[in-house]
């Protein structure tokens, strides 16, 4: 399957406003971009991408974002090697992530989320290492087959969230 969306090495905005992705390698891909934007006034859809959406050293806001995948690998990666900033690069407000062995991934990356709700991944819903940072407000991770979150060598910070029925078969 091909990929969705790949833009690389921009510092242009770059804006994706009520889309739709179906069955692709890679719903989006951004690598080293300043400003990118995925929202819009209807809710933006990823449904069975093999991955669902890949930030690797952006700048971004994701906002009222679906991905539900396919059996895939992840269904958000943040990655990014650049000195830890100390305020969020990505920002994810009311998505949800389902199907992914790793719903949402942040390596060595500064991530809020508000609103977040990640369910049904098989080993992890977060996976957060190599001194990730994520701020997680009003969130919830359920039902993940292994753990609901894993962390290896990060700082997290979560507000009122719920993590529960995790441990879960299907």
């Amino acid at each position: 399957a091909a990929n969705g969306i790949h833009w690389k090495e921009s510092s242009q905005r770059v804006s994706i406003e009520d889309a739709s992705f179906q069955n692709c390698e890679f719903g989006i891909i951004a690598q080293a971009c300043g400003d990118i934007h995925v929202g819009g006034s209807k809710r933006t859809q990823l449904s069975g991408c093999r991955n669902g959406l890949l930030l690797e050293g952006c700048t971004a806001a994701v906002d009222d974002c679906d991905i539900h995948g396919a059996d895939g690998k992840f269904g958000i990666r943040v990655v990014d090697e650049a000195d830890l900033p100390q305020t969020p690069t990505v920002q994810l407000n009311n998505c949800s992530i389902s199907g992914y062995d790793t719903g949402l991934s942040i390596e060595h990356a500064h991530v809020s989320t508000q609103k977040l709700l990640c369910e049904k991944s098989t080993t992890a819903g977060l996976r957060l290492v190599r001194q990730g940072h994520l701020e997680m407000k009003d969130s919830t991770v359920s039902a993940s087959v292994l753990r609901g979150i894993d962390i290896l060598d990060v700082n997290a910070n979560a507000v009122n969230c719920k993590i529960l029925k995790n441990d879960y078969v299907r």
